[in-house]
């Protein structure tokens, strides 16, 4: 039993009520602090899968624009060679090697069949 205190007095019933807030106060308070931690969790998991789908579409373009580096460097050997700088000199603005005779074919134009 409890010992008496000054104007209260000793009640199972009174002792069994006190018993049920502290009880009622522990799990409202382990129940906020689980809310506020699932909370913050929630947030961070959003910002990840943000950060995963931006990661995501990051490392796709750069894998697209590491191919088109390889594709231009690639060209540009092709494009920097003698012959084909000659071809496109004599092809394109009619150049051509001292001691050179251009000859130029045209091939006539295509008459339609008379019926």
């Amino acid at each position: 039993m409890r010992p008496f205190s000054a104007g209260k007095r000793y009640s199972p019933r009174n002792t069994d009520f006190e018993h049920f807030w502290k009880k009622m106060g522990i799990a409202v308070l382990v129940t906020a602090i689980l809310w506020l931690w699932t909370t913050a969790f929630l947030e961070k998991l959003v910002q990840y899968q943000s950060l995963s789908l931006e990661w995501a579409k990051l490392d796709e373009e750069r894998r697209f624009l590491e191919e088109t580096v390889q594709s231009l460097q690639e060209e540009k050997e092709y494009l920097t060679q003698d012959w084909y700088i000659e071809k496109k000199a004599r092809e394109e603005l009619n150049l051509a090697k001292p001691g050179e005779i251009v000859v130029k074919v045209i091939k006539p134009e295509k008459i339609p069949a008379e019926k």
